[in-house]
């Protein structure tokens, strides 16, 4: 499978499969490398905002998982992620394609 493809199939699980359950808006994810050379899935997700000071621990925790067990089986590197609540004046940023 191309990394391409990869990635497109990894933003469709986000915005899809994971929306009804943690409230992914949108996603992004760019293949790069790390500070070591290692390459990441650097995963960028546009979300609801928080109820409180910021989202429950274990919710994320899940989320995560659930992001590198798809990355992983679509081959693609280890996922990084990042959380952007939809009030956050970067999301328009970030998400402007």
């Amino acid at each position: 499978m191309s990394d391409h493809r990869g990635v497109e199939e990894l933003i469709a699980f986000a915005e899809n499969n994971l929306n009804e359950r943690f409230g992914v808006k949108k996603a992004s994810v760019i293949l790069d490398e790390n500070q070591e050379g290692d390459p990441v899935s650097r995963v960028t997700l546009l979300m609801p905002n928080p109820d409180g000071e910021t989202w429950d621990l274990d919710e994320m925790r899940a989320l995560r998982q659930a992001l590198r067990r798809a990355a992983t089986e679509l081959a693609l590197p280890w996922v990084t992620l990042t959380l952007i609540a939809e009030s956050e004046p970067e999301a328009a940023d970030v998400f402007a394609q």
